[in-house]
């Protein structure tokens, strides 16, 4: 599969988040004037930055642990070939 993004498979999903956390930041500075939508508002800004933090953890977690297998396998394969 040819990627279309110029750095790697993920750039687009990190823009995304990183536009979401932003987005989110200026409805929570924003919304206090907004009278009685605000509540549901700084909420729905507060839901948004959490959602895109909880994501890229996820990706980072998904990352890390591919990368702790591929290590324990190169492992497996050096100790393999010594024996």
């Amino acid at each position: 599969m040819v990627s279309t993004t110029p750095r790697s498979q993920h750039t687009a999903f990190h823009a995304l988040a990183v536009s979401g956390v932003i987005t989110g930041g200026i409805v929570l500075v924003t919304a206090g004037d907004l009278g009685p939508w605000a509540p549901m508002l700084l909420a729905l800004g507060l839901y948004l930055i959490v959602f895109c933090v909880l994501a890229e953890g996820l990706l980072a977690l998904a990352a890390g642990v591919r990368w702790l297998s591929q290590r324990r396998a190169a492992l497996r394969q050096l100790e393999a070939l010594r024996t």
